[in-house]
């Protein structure tokens, strides 16, 4: 949106193509009411270093279950990485 001093003696708005757009969508989205847009969805990516070596806990044939690279207990960083895929 951008103003013009003076359109027909008194300020006014006039609104850009992009605002234009943006106008007529909120426009659009409140017609449908309450509820109309549906659940709004949003992807979520964890990006995890490949040399990180995190494996979920598990004990599939050995009694280890919070190991790195099959045999490192894990530190910090792996309980933290378990901690955010939790909550995910």
């Amino acid at each position: 949106m951008f103003f013009v001093s003076n359109c027909d003696g008194a300020c006014c708005a006039l609104w850009s193509v992009s605002g234009e757009i943006q106008q007529s969508g909120q426009a659009w989205a409140h017609g449908l009411g309450a509820g109309g847009l549906g659940v709004h969805l949003v992807t979520v990516a964890v990006v995890l270093d490949h040399f990180a070596g995190f494996t979920p806990p598990r004990q599939l044939y050995a009694g280890d279950v919070y190991r790195v690279w099959g045999g490192l207990p894990w530190d910090d960083g792996d309980f933290f990485t378990h901690g955010v895929l939790n909550m995910l």
